[in-house]
């Protein structure tokens, strides 16, 4: 039988500590490890500028550690070792390096002279690969980067180019084969990514070059990635207008494409001044890179496709819609919807990260505030926490 109860917790955050309450719906379940994501600003404040703020919650205690690191809109963390966190954010010059066990950053990594970070890096056996976009301000330089560093001493070893302006997820597909979302240069009107320029590329770690590259063709960039296997790896597209453009503004919304209830607009999309297109998820393989199935199952309601999470025993595709506060469930062969979950029923407003726990239930986050503990399958809140998140965008689970 459930129960429903609540009891009082300390959250550290910095050096500092205030009292807070978690609401526990479901006793029956116990978790290991911790829950990470980095938002922009500092401790109660969503600001732009250079600095990120870091957040740490322990599953078992419900306590939360919070640390402000020195980076421009903060994007991913994720460990690097056992003793170290890396962060990463946009338009930054360098990476933070946090200490683990302390949850402070330790170090800043800088990178390479005339790039900027994009995003998200991934972790090899021997080496770190970090997107990396020009840093011209101008666009003219329509071609961004992968960076190759040592993993011990972070010395970079080699610069990768890039068919496309702003490398931004990057995922293993295999020990020596890594995928890349790449995305195109902003627009200066009109849409906000140029259409046309957006690429998903395969980089061979062993050869340390591009192997192949595709153009999607959209009216839409690829920004993250969801690898289930080497033949089925899928990916996210966005496209936006401005806030400010409302003659295509207007055209947009009257093609009926987004839903009466799905058009309450979250903080977060008066934060970014930009609506999100409905625009597909890309599903390609490895071993068949020209073959592209574009994936509308949600018409209307792919708004923002954002954060992914493999469930390979349940041969499960989870993907967050960010400004239409939606989980989606798809086939992870077939790319076939299973099933849909509103954030505005689990006490979300603007679902943005999810990321698989051990048992197979999921973890998810709001933009702003609000962490939950999901089961998909029984539509089920296990466990809510009452955090203050600064507008971030994936979750990394550690143990």
């Amino acid at each position: 039988m459930m129960s429903l109860f609540a009891f009082p917790l300390t959250y550290l955050i910095g050096r500092k500590s205030y009292g807070h309450r978690e609401k526990v719906f479901n006793t029956q379940y116990s978790y290991k490890g911790s829950l990470l994501t980095i938002g922009e600003g500092t401790q109660g404040f969503i600001e732009e500028g250079h600095k990120s703020l870091i957040t740490k919650l322990d599953l078992a205690t419900g306590r939360i550690q919070q640390a402000v690191v020195p980076l421009k809109y903060g994007h991913s963390i994720a460990a690097l070792n056992d003793r170290h966190l890396l962060a990463v954010g946009y338009k930054s010059s360098s990476l933070s390096l946090i200490d683990r066990k302390e949850f402070k950053h330790i170090r800043e990594i800088k990178l390479p002279e005339g790039y900027l970070s994009s995003g998200h890096f991934c972790v090899g056996e021997d080496e770190l690969y970090v997107n990396l976009y020009p840093d011209d301000g101008t666009y003219k330089k329509k071609t961004g980067a992968i960076g190759v560093f040592n993993k011990v001493n972070f010395k970079l070893k080699e610069v990768i180019g890039t068919p496309g302006y702003a490398p931004h997820d990057l995922r293993f597909v295999r020990k020596d084969l890594l995928v890349s979302s790449i995305a195109s240069a902003k627009s200066k009107s009109g849409y906000v990514y140029l259409p046309n320029e957006g690429y998903i590329s395969f980089l061979d770690t062993k050869l340390k070059k591009i192997t192949s590259s595709l153009n999607i063709k959209l009216n839409a960039t690829p920004t993250h990635v969801g690898v289930f296997d080497e033949d089925h790896i899928f990916v996210a597209t966005n496209q936006y207008i401005p806030i400010e453009n409302r003659k295509l503004l207007k055209d947009y919304l009257g093609t009926g494409q987004i839903k009466d209830k799905f058009l309450a607009l979250s903080n977060f999309t008066f934060r970014q001044k930009k609506i999100a297109m409905s625009t597909p998820l890309v599903l390609v393989g490895s071993n068949n890179k020209k073959k592209m199935k574009f994936l509308n199952k949600a018409p209307g309601l792919q708004r923002r496709l954002l954060s992914f999470s493999i469930d390979k025993k349940r041969k499960e595709v989870f993907v967050t819609c960010g400004q239409s506060n939606l989980l989606l469930c798809l086939d992870g062969f077939t790319g076939d919807l299973k099933s849909q979950h509103s954030g505005f029923d689990l006490g979300l407003s603007s679902l943005q990260g999810v990321c698989r726990l051990p048992d197979g239930n999921l973890a998810l986050s709001d933009s702003e505030r609000g962490i939950i503990l999901y089961n998909p399958v029984k539509r089920e809140v296990i466990r809510k926490y009452d955090v203050t998140l600064n507008l971030s965008t994936h979750l990394e689970w550690v143990l």
